[in-house]
């Protein structure tokens, strides 16, 4: 599965494991590999099930945070490590989310462009006027 999108600024692409903690995935764009979660401690028989936000905040499960620019993307995993059951057998059936943020402008950078077209304002006049 692919989750396919184009950016016309930053944002913040976020992958977290749910169900059995000890989950590891590699994380693609297309072909090229943006990198993996990070490492995840098993918690078999134990299971947030589809709660994304507690398993995000959970330190036992695998997540991963990416920064995109602008561009078209086409996302997607392979599960390179899994979750554990009892007997030590990998289970191999994983549930995950991912989540998109824009990553907005910082309020200094408004100020700055504020600034900018005053200036800008103030030499026009100026020029107008012949001084």
């Amino acid at each position: 599965m692919s989750f396919d999108f184009s950016l016309t600024g930053s944002a913040i692409l976020r992958i977290v494991d749910g169900g059995f903690a000890g989950d590891r995935f590699d994380v693609f764009n297309g072909n090229l590999l943006l990198g993996q979660t990070s490492a995840a401690t098993n918690n078999y028989p134990e299971s947030l099930g589809l709660d994304f936000d507690a398993a995000f905040a959970d330190g036992r499960y695998s997540r991963g945070v990416f920064l995109l620019g602008p561009g078209s993307y086409s996302i997607s995993g392979l599960l390179s490590l899994s979750a554990l059951d009892d007997n030590a057998g990998a289970l191999n059936a994983t549930v995950g989310a991912i989540s998109l943020t824009a990553v907005p402008l910082p309020t200094a950078a408004w100020l700055y462009l504020a600034g900018t077209g005053l200036l800008g304002l103030t030499a026009r006049r100026q020029s107008k006027s012949g001084v």
